[in-house]
């Protein structure tokens, strides 16, 4: 399995704080450890933070407009 494999796997259990969830993260971070690899897992973190961003900053919106 790829790099880009393990993560899009983790992708639906990010936030869950699962022991699946840190025993993923564990064994990503043991097997992939190069530079190259190291800035494709944060990578993938800055796209999962940018969405759950967007997905705050849409419901900040809607909330604003139930108030009026």
């Amino acid at each position: 399995m790829t790099l880009r494999e393990e993560l899009e796997d983790l992708r639906p259990l990010m936030g869950t704080e699962s022991g699946e969830f840190y025993s993923r993260v564990k064994h990503i971070a043991g097997i992939y450890t190069s530079e190259e690899d190291k800035k494709m897992i944060a990578d993938f973190m800055d796209e999962c933070l940018n969405g759950i961003d967007d997905e705050i900053t849409e419901m900040e919106e809607r909330t604003i407009k139930l108030q009026l």
